[in-house]
């Protein structure tokens, strides 16, 4: 600039204040990590025969299969594990893929066995993340 002209410098903005910002926990966040151990759970939870805890891996919109209400479904549970002396569930071949942000798909080679029934199906679990943890919204079993 020429002598004697006076550089215009920029006003200096007034401080703001920070807002906070909005840091969601890691937990909340729908982690493809945490469904082998959700499966294991649900696993688990069918073999010790444990209804409300089995039922506790069903999301609140679970879609029943053969058309069933959700309640006449969970009654039908609870009967179903109610009747064998023992369930023992084995999982293998185990494959997991995120579907969209909130959705994950795990298919897997399920062999149940108790003292009244046995099968093995290839089985897929439509998972949804609710409430900060994985739950199933549909299952489908094809027998194989």
């Amino acid at each position: 600039p020429p002598k004697g002209t006076k550089l215009k410098t920029a006003p200096v903005p007034e401080p703001v204040e920070k807002t906070a910002e909005l840091v969601t926990d890691a937990k909340e966040l729908p982690d493809l990590a945490a469904v082998d151990a959700f499966v294991g759970k649900w696993a688990q939870s069918w073999e010790q025969k444990n209804v409300e805890a089995y039922l506790s891996h069903y999301s609140r919109d679970f879609s029943a299969p053969g058309g069933l209400s959700l309640a006449a479904w969970k009654k039908q549970r609870h009967q179903r594990l109610g009747k064998p002396k023992f369930i023992k569930i084995d999982i293998r071949d185990l494959k997991k893929n995120m579907e969209t942000d909130n959705r994950a798909q795990v298919t897997f080679i399920q062999k149940y066995n108790s003292d009244t029934y046995g099968d093995q199906v290839a089985k897929t679990l439509d998972l949804i993340w609710e409430d900060g943890s994985w739950a199933i919204a549909k299952e489908t079993s094809k027998t194989l």
